[in-house]
């Protein structure tokens, strides 16, 4: 969900789509832990190095401005980098020079920390020197309500085979819809905003 989620707001994200593993690979036993038949595949990019601290003032900033608030919408702890080292979850390419971002596993947190989000987040310098706080509510609200009417076509493609059944999908999608749409999405601008 949020792989379509990062795409329609316009994030580079590798193309990706489920991935069906055939029976043969799962048995042989060449991959440990892999015991399902539908995983989450993303397209192999050329030329792609794990994003370092350095690299971060080489990026467009609106990518990363909009990375930045993208990951605080969705509640995603698990992209952080400082110049002490991190887990970007972001790649460079050299020959575009730009950003490559995946892994959004750790999503919808519960116990998202706004404070390590504005410390530690890959994006948090560009954020914290460079942008305008007065427009950010319209227009990122905006960009935001622009997405989530694309909402039941990105959780139509979730396979159901990754739940018990169609009720299990059902039930985990409008638990993550109610989590998001309740004040920690409405209190995302507000929250940078003083």
């Amino acid at each position: 969900m949020c792989a379509f989620l990062c795409k329609e707001f316009g994030l580079p994200i590798p193309d990706f789509a489920p991935v069906n593993v055939p029976k043969e690979i799962i048995d042989s036993g060449a991959y440990p832990g892999l015991d399902i038949e539908w995983c989450f595949g993303s397209k192999f990019v050329d030329n792609l190095t794990e994003l370092v601290f350095s690299q971060v003032d080489n990026i467009d900033k609106k990518t990363m401005l909009d990375l930045y608030i993208f990951d605080y919408w969705i509640t995603n702890p698990d992209r952080s980098l400082t110049k002490y080292g991190g887990n970007p979850n972001a790649f460079f390419d050299v020959s575009q020079s730009s950003l490559v971002v995946f892994d959004h596993n750790l999503a919808f947190d519960t116990d998202f920390s706004i404070t390590n989000h504005k410390e530690l987040h890959l994006a948090s310098t560009i954020w914290n020197c460079e942008q305008k706080r007065i427009d950010d509510q319209s227009y990122y609200g905006d960009r935001f309500a622009e997405v989530m009417t694309r909402w039941q076509q990105i959780t139509d493609q979730v396979p159901v085979e990754w739940f018990d059944d169609e009720a299990s999908k059902s039930s985990f999608i409008e638990n993550i819809k109610v989590f998001w749409s309740n004040p920690i999405g409405h209190l995302i601008l507000r929250q940078y905003g003083q």
